[in-house]
């Protein structure tokens, strides 16, 4: 893959280090913390947004402000800490925060008008999301997994496009998100390289998809125990 990328910046989206590690290391420093815990929001508001909106049925309005208020009560509380206890682990910690925050929720609605996130969040975006059924844990798991994939498919085009690698993308897209079905034959023509070439790009791509999707799951694991549980549930 290219060069590491900034976690915290605005253009690199994807970290290098884990997000329980960079919050950690940003205890002592509130403007790192903010804009970790911002980044955090950048990256999974959609699963935590779907949770509310559908598994917990908030109107729209409703589930926005409780997406914003839970992050910053994540700001606000000793996050970190919470991961680590009872070998927690951070796709479930955040899934057992957010279910005790919109019991809260529930019991208050008020709780949830909070402000302080409002610009990072794609109030477009989100309204276009089609409704789903489903219990509010598994509309989470369902939707992380779709922020997952969708980031290391954008981290593995920016890569290969950055290699002047576009032929290997497109066997890709054709391959694995679009029509699967075609012969060599037909994407060599589609695509104006040879049979062998498809086979070799294809499996260069998936190989390197992969190793993305790897590095992704390393990102917000808490321990190598905790990666390999969770690559086995991404990639199972």
């Amino acid at each position: 893959m290219s060069g590491a990328r900034d976690p915290l910046s605005q253009s690199g989206v994807f970290p290098t280090t884990s997000w329980s590690s960079l919050l950690q290391s940003a205890q002592a420093d509130a403007d790192l913390r903010r804009r970790t815990l911002e980044k955090l929001f950048v990256t999974y508001w959609r699963p935590v947004y779907c949770c509310a909106r559908f598994g917990w049925k908030l109107s729209p309005e409703d589930a926005e402000d409780a997406v914003q208020s839970f992050f910053l009560e994540l700001l606000e509380r000793d996050f970190p800490e919470g991961i680590a206890e009872g070998r927690g682990r951070f796709r479930n910690y955040l899934k057992k925060a957010l279910k005790h925050f919109l019991l809260n929720v529930r019991r208050d609605r008020g709780r949830a008008k909070r402000g302080g996130l409002v610009r990072l969040f794609p109030l477009e975006e989100a309204r276009q999301i089609a409704s789903r059924e489903g219990d509010p844990e598994q509309i989470f798991d369902q939707e992380w997994i779709k922020t997952l994939l969708q980031r290391a498919r954008e981290w593995l085009r920016e890569d290969l496009m950055a290699e002047k690698k576009e032929a290997y993308y497109r066997v890709f897209e054709l391959y694995d998100l679009g029509e699967g079905s075609m012969t060599y034959q037909e994407a060599a023509g589609r695509i104006g390289i040879s049979e062998s070439d498809v086979r070799n790009y294809l499996h260069a791509a998936r190989d390197r998809f992969r190793s993305v999707v790897i590095q992704l799951v390393r990102d917000y694991a808490v321990d190598a125990e905790d990666a390999g549980e969770e690559l086995g549930w991404v990639l199972g």
